[in-house]
């Protein structure tokens, strides 16, 4: 869970897999290894656990389909493993989404069917900024074209009928505005007592603001929240009046697709060519969006984050890959 900054594109290497049909270790072997390509090709041919098969649906945003398999495995076995993975994705799942309110409950289900995990403590308190929140509400998709500044990510949005221009940032998993900005707008600043990461590796406190309307196109969100930070961090201190905000997943998702051009031309809610996930190359891994790519002969992952400003490599891919 993140706000800001940092990385674009972190590459890492994936080893190869035989080929075969798989039995359940292997099935096992592939989702522990989080290699989803292969586990969702895998699944394809030969059925395997629900949770598997809920992580895949996750992976690749298929967020009715995840719901469904993984409220099932918890259902079915509430002290399993198997369940205490479900609680994980579907965690995943509601806060990418904005919806914090099922994010909370689920968190707290997790804590309650299982007390004595070391991790809990540390979880209690990364929960503790998104209570009380609400759900994020998508209303009806309209299909919209939008103009930018060439060049620049920034677009035009509308919050509570003010204007606007943020930037979107695939590596925010949460939407995000300054102190001055949540004032400009009205919008109601409250203690959170939560911290985010700033994608480098520093945790920083922040206070929540929601608000009731945002209009994007044609495209109309009620309940979305915002992380609020101090107008002297980065970005905010160099951005004018009307740009100090940003939005991320929850939002970006909302709008179905995203079709950016660097003339100046943003495409939002258009239907997708399809909607099957097979051949998908880009999906989430926890909190990132990823790319899978081939460099050479190896399969690779690639982090997309269109807030970052550099392309930064993992050092022992760098060095393995002789990439100087």
């Amino acid at each position: 869970m993140r706000c800001v900054r940092a990385v674009c594109l972190l590459l890492i290497a994936l080893p190869a897999f035989g080929d075969g049909q798989p039995g359940d270790a292997e099935f096992k072997s592939l989702y522990r290894a989080r290699r989803w390509t292969e586990l969702q090709g895998a699944l394809k041919a030969h059925r395997g656990r629900a949770l598997y098969r809920g992580a895949v649906a996750a992976v690749f945003n298929d967020d009715r389909r995840a719901e469904h398999l993984l409220q099932t495995v918890i259902t079915s076995a509430p002290h399993s493993d198997d369940a205490y993975d479900a609680y994980e994705w579907l965690a995943h799942i509601y806060f990418r989404t904005g919806r914090y309110r099922q994010f909370v409950a689920d968190m707290e289900a997790r804590w309650e069917a299982f007390p004595n995990k070391s991790e809990l403590k540390n979880e209690q308190s990364a929960v503790a900024g998104f209570r009380g929140l609400p759900d994020q509400i998508v209303g009806k998709l309209q299909p919209s074209t939008l103009r930018h500044e060439p060049g620049k990510i920034f677009i035009p949005i509308s919050i509570n009928k003010n204007p606007a221009t943020y930037f979107f940032d695939t590596g925010a998993w949460v939407n995000c505005l300054s102190e001055s900005e949540a004032k400009r707008l009205r919008l109601v600043i409250h203690h959170s007592g939560g911290t985010l990461n700033t994608g480098t590796t520093v945790r920083v406190g922040f206070r929540t603001a929601v608000a009731p309307e945002v209009m994007v196109g044609g495209i109309h969100f009620s309940n979305v929240s915002f992380a609020v930070f101090p107008d002297d961090e980065e970005p905010w201190s160099d951005l004018p009046v009307g740009q100090r905000g940003l939005i991320g997943i929850p939002v970006i998702l909302g709008l179905r697709s995203l079709r950016w051009s660097q003339d100046g031309m943003v495409e939002i809610g258009m239907k997708s060519v399809s909607a099957d996930a097979r051949g998908c190359n880009l999906f989430f891994d926890d909190d990132h969006l990823v790319i899978e790519a081939e460099l050479g002969q190896r399969k690779i992952l690639a982090t997309l984050d269109t807030g970052a400003q550099t392309t930064d490599l993992y050092e022992n891919f760098a060095k393995s890959s002789r990439i100087s």
